[in-house]
């Protein structure tokens, strides 16, 4: 997987215009293209935008962390780099800003925010893990999305909010929580804002109050 991605970046050579990039890193099951309307909001702010779009069911979260440091190494033209995730992108960025790159020697870190990250891991994980069909469909990740003591472990080195929605499908689901992620499991130690709105886990991204929100911390504003 890894090979495959590197050569995707040889072949298109992400040279960004513009000095501040802003990386979005989508969830479990989805794809670059969850994140469009959030990408087109960031744009007009001025932002080099760019997605990162990696198989998030077929490997494990160390993998994926391996690729978002490949990925930014291969930013020309940037000096500082934010992130924007939604559900296991937030988990990813945890992992991959706790790896040593390359690129962290000339590259200067922004803020992040994370939208439904399950940082203390997920109870909806923990409940679908070990069942055969649930673990073909959302791969290794899934598992270690199920572990207890996810927020014990990949502090962020960086400014960062999260923002929990309050609409929940799931009436099994106890406590405030988006449909699938709870309020209490999105929060994680040195968060600068923790915000609660009034959206679902599979549609935050397209909420005008969380996009509104969003660009608001990243540009020091919230």
């Amino acid at each position: 997987m890894l090979k495959a991605f590197a050569q995707k970046i040889q072949d298109e050579q992400i040279a960004a215009a513009r000095p501040h990039a802003v990386v979005l890193i989508h969830g479990l099951g989805r794809s670059e293209h969850s994140l469009d309307a959030l990408a087109k909001a960031l744009k007009v702010e001025g932002y080099e935008v760019v997605g990162f779009n990696y198989p998030s069911n077929k490997a494990p979260i160390e993998i994926h962390a391996v690729a978002l440091n490949q990925l930014i190494e291969t930013f020309e033209g940037v000096s500082q780099v934010s992130f924007v995730t939604h559900s296991l992108g937030g988990i990813v960025l945890r992992q991959a800003l706790n790896v040593a790159a390359p690129w962290r020697a000339r590259v200067q870190l922004g803020r992040a925010v994370l939208l439904g990250p399950p940082n203390q891991g997920s109870q909806v994980a923990r409940f679908l893990s070990g069942r055969k069909f649930s673990e073909a469909l959302y791969g290794p990740a899934l598992k270690q999305l199920a572990d207890a003591k996810l927020g014990e472990k990949f502090p962020l080195p960086l400014t960062f909010a999260t923002i929990a929605g309050t609409v929940n499908w799931l009436p099994f689901l106890k406590g405030v929580n988006d449909g699938l992620v709870s309020e209490a499991e999105t929060r994680l130690n040195g968060a600068a804002q923790h915000l609660t709105l009034k959206t679902s886990h599979a549609f935050m991204m397209h909420n005008t109050d969380v996009m509104a929100k969003t660009s608001a911390f990243l540009k020091g504003e919230l």
